[in-house]
């Protein structure tokens, strides 16, 4: 947030998008029904909220922005009271889980899954479709997702990472890799989707070729750029004529667990349309969904196995000046009351081979896994 000045604050959920496209989403068929907030169906979607006093931290020290009015004192004092209490509750906070993660899907469940996707890919649905598959834990009461923020923002050295906490039952921690949009000045727009991935090697020289296979990947390649011109498209409805360009084309970036590849679009909105316009119309992100974007949407909602919630929607701000970012909301965890869930997927190709997508699934959010159950 080192770019918040007040403003707009929140998350846009993948659901809450697809309704907005006329997508009719899936009933959520979890197994566990005990807890009313387990049923994603009940849970906040959209959520953003409009603030002009907030904290930021600059050289290791938390920073309290606001008006310089004397009837808002009581305020900031009270906020400082809840600065002190946080941080000894995060002293203390439990940090277990009580069971491991559990993935709603079998391998054979995916597989199945799979050869649907391949079915509507040889129909000429699609030409692209994103396949993800969610992990389930259940927690203490006393578990809260921000416990773990700093250990897994330390384990994945994710970018885009944000934490949100709705209400008491309602949190989203993300270590998202990726930028969804950002808002610079004089109304220029950048989006940077991902899409290709190749695992990390602790060899430097294995992890080298590998980084160097996944350049060289066609498949890969071919997978991206379906992206980037589902973008172009995306950001050509409101930006000015001509405007739309690729300066970034299939680059590699490497985080803690993968390499990826990436690139970037930038256009420049025409007169008359805001960022809200283009972030609202836009989302969900087409590296998450597909394309076409509205099959795409149809074929995951027939297929996976209950809704996606927050995950691949998008978290992020808006500043009053028109400037602002939001991530796309992958590698990350969304707790509901007594669960915790965390999803993982790729884009699907006809070229795309099933034990392969399945080992990515686990590439992407193994090391999450593994540290919120140690």
């Amino acid at each position: 947030l080192d770019g918040f000045r007040g403003g707009l604050m929140g998350f846009l959920g993948y659901d809450w998008a697809a309704a907005r496209h006329g997508v009719v989403l899936p009933l959520d068929n979890t197994d566990d029904k005990t807890d009313e907030h387990a049923d994603r169906g009940t849970a906040c979607s959209a959520w953003l909220g409009c603030y002009d006093i907030f904290l930021r931290q600059e050289a290791g020290l938390w920073q309290l922005y606001g008006a310089d009015c004397a009837s808002l004192q009581s305020v900031y004092a009270e906020i400082a009271t809840c600065m002190l209490s946080l941080s000894n509750q995060q002293a203390t906070a439990t940090t277990t889980t009580t069971t491991t993660f559990i993935p709603r899907w079998t391998r054979s469940d995916y597989q199945h899954a799979f050869a649907r996707v391949q079915d509507y890919l040889r129909a000429g649905d699609c030409y692209q479709i994103n396949l993800t598959q969610a992990f389930d834990a259940t927690v203490s009461d006393q578990f809260q997702l921000l416990s773990r923020f700093d250990q897994l923002h330390a384990l994945t050295r994710a970018p885009f990472a944000g934490y949100l906490a709705i209400d008491a039952e309602h949190e989203l921690l993300s270590c998202s890799p990726e930028l969804f949009l950002s808002f610079l000045a004089d109304g220029e727009v950048v989006t940077r989707p991902i899409k290709g991935t190749q695992p990390r090697h602790a060899d430097p020289i294995q992890d080298a070729a590998r980084k160097q296979q996944l350049a060289q990947s066609e498949k890969d390649q071919a997978e991206n750029l379906m992206i980037v011109d589902l973008l172009r498209n995306d950001l050509a409805r409101q930006a000015q004529i001509g405007s739309v360009r690729v300066p970034k084309l299939f680059e590699i970036e490497s985080f803690a667990q993968v390499h990826h590849l990436v690139s970037e679009i930038r256009a420049t909105l025409a007169e008359g349309q805001s960022p809200l316009d283009l972030l609202f119309d836009a989302l969900p992100g087409g590296s998450i969904t597909g394309a076409p974007k509205i099959r795409a949407m149809q074929i995951i909602a027939e297929l996976e196995a209950g809704r996606r919630g927050a995950y691949c929607g998008s978290m992020g701000y808006l500043n009053a000046d028109g400037t602002g970012r939001f991530n796309i909301l992958i590698r990350t965890l969304e707790r509901i009351g007594s669960q915790v869930s965390v999803w993982a997927g790729g884009g699907i190709t006809i070229a795309s081979e099933v034990n392969q997508e399945y080992q990515e699934c686990w590439d992407k959010v193994g090391a999450i896994l593994r540290c919120l159950e140690g």
